[in-house]
């Protein structure tokens, strides 16, 4: 099963266009929050997939996200708890 999760995680950015003085440099991080339904896991990277058409068993915008960039994956789940998954290309809530 293919859960739907939040996963929160640092991207890389770059630090302005062109030559940057040192002394100017800003080290902080750019956390994303991305949802999806997890399609892929390893210990290198997690696959998600936010877009799906059940009609047509089509998907848009699967993102690849490295493991180690990775703060934390929340499963979301509705208001009594219940998961929202995928199997076998049909949304279950379970």
């Amino acid at each position: 099963m293919n859960p739907l999760v939040l996963i929160e995680w640092v991207d890389s950015h770059s630090n302005g266009e062109g030559w940057v003085d040192i002394d100017s440099f800003d080290p902080k991080n750019t956390v994303v929050y991305s949802v999806g339904w997890l399609i892929h896991d390893d210990a290198v990277s997690k696959v998600i997939m936010p877009h799906i058409c059940l009609n047509s068993d089509e998907c848009f915008g699967v993102m690849t996200i490295p493991t180690v960039a990775i703060c934390s994956i929340t499963v979301l789940v509705d208001e009594q708890g219940n998961k929202y998954s995928l199997k076998g290309g049909d949304m279950t809530i379970q």
